[in-house]
């Protein structure tokens, strides 16, 4: 579709702003810069600068997210044996992000980590890795022929594989896997995932969608989250953490509509979930027994208090004039989540 490029192209700019969070301090991200394209930024033709307001934008987005991550791992789950290779993560339209290498990192890497995206992204996103192998795999990366091969025939190609998406999902010989997937074809979705080498339906599964729901039509939103449901029917837990815009229809939502629709990628999905209740009311009409939704301001606070120290940290990094506004973006993105257990 024409709009898919232009989707694809958040995937960057997040890529630039996480790396420039870390530059800054303002969460560790080593990573992220890896993924970052070289030169001007491509939001609005600028450099690689980004406000303050953007940057807190962003540290707010990945503490949420990994605090989201890192309770699912924690959790103490029926059939628990103490292992974080008991349980599964899969992260729908997962771009560059580097929640797998953190954990990984951190010693704490799932028994299966899947990316899905389009092909494009995820051949990319194999060729950086596999250039960088060491740098993404640290120790593990010795025990290893290759970092990434080819799903379909096992293959090892060094320029990240062919044209065809069938030739764009890779893995490691340990449990991270990169799908090349339409999340608008939840009938082919289903179908790869269950092929998956090493997925298994049965294991606590958490699926994550990060800022990606929204670019797609509402009833294809509702197909993605009602699909994982059924995926994850038969395991003892299991739950799906989204962020997303909402709020489209007062004075802030329609211009920050009209803003993303000038550069191609219009909120398709925010009409199908546009308020906290109608998020949690979607997650249980499609198979989630228990939801929940907070907007960013909520979700600030709430970490605020958690870990005041990192927050007051946080606060002098960067002096920000636009409290207001701040505030006001952030009531226009949200966390929601479905829980079965």
């Amino acid at each position: 579709r024409p709009t898919d490029a232009a989707v694809r192209l958040t995937n960057d700019e997040a890529s630039v702003a996480k790396a420039r969070c870390h530059e800054l301090g303002y969460f560790d991200d080593p990573l992220a810069a890896a993924f970052a394209p070289r030169g001007p930024a491509k939001r609005g033709g600028g450099g690689t600068h980004h406000e303050p307001l953007i940057n807190r934008g962003y540290y707010a987005r990945v503490r949420a997210m990994r605090a989201m991550i890192d309770a699912f791992m924690d959790a103490s789950l029926p059939g628990d044996d103490d292992e974080d290779d008991d349980r599964d993560i899969v992260s729908l339209g997962a771009g560059f992000d580097t929640s797998y290498f953190r954990l990984l990192a951190a010693g704490r890497a799932p028994g299966l980590f899947v990316e899905v995206d389009y092909g494009e992204v995820a051949r990319k996103k194999a060729e950086i890795v596999r250039a960088r192998r060491e740098r993404f795999f640290g120790d593990r990366e010795d025990e290893m022929t290759n970092a990434l091969v080819n799903l379909a025939d096992g293959s090892y190609h060094g320029d990240g594989g062919g044209g065809d998406d069938d030739d764009a999902s890779f893995r490691d010989v340990f449990g991270y896997r990169l799908l090349s997937a339409d999340l608008r074809d939840v009938a082919t979705l289903e179908r790869k995932l269950l092929d998956l080498p090493g997925y298994d339906a049965e294991i606590p599964t958490l699926f994550l969608a990060e800022c990606c729901l929204a670019y797609v039509e509402p009833e294809e939103a509702a197909a993605v989250i009602a699909l994982a449901a059924r995926l994850s029917s038969s395991a003892p837990a299991a739950a799906f953490v989204l962020y997303d815009p909402i709020g489209p229809d007062d004075a802030f939502g329609v211009q920050m509509g009209l803003n993303l629709r000038a550069r191609g990628c219009p909120l398709r999905g925010v009409a199908g979930a546009p308020t906290l209740e109608a998020q949690r009311e979607r997650f249980q009409a499609r198979g989630w027994a228990r939801a929940g939704a907070m907007d960013m301001n909520d979700a600030c606070d709430r970490l605020a208090r958690r870990d005041a120290s990192d927050h007051l940290r946080m606060t002098r990094l960067e002096m920000l004039d636009e409290v207001e506004e701040f505030r006001m973006m952030l009531a226009h993105y949200c966390v929601a989540w479905g829980v079965n257990e």
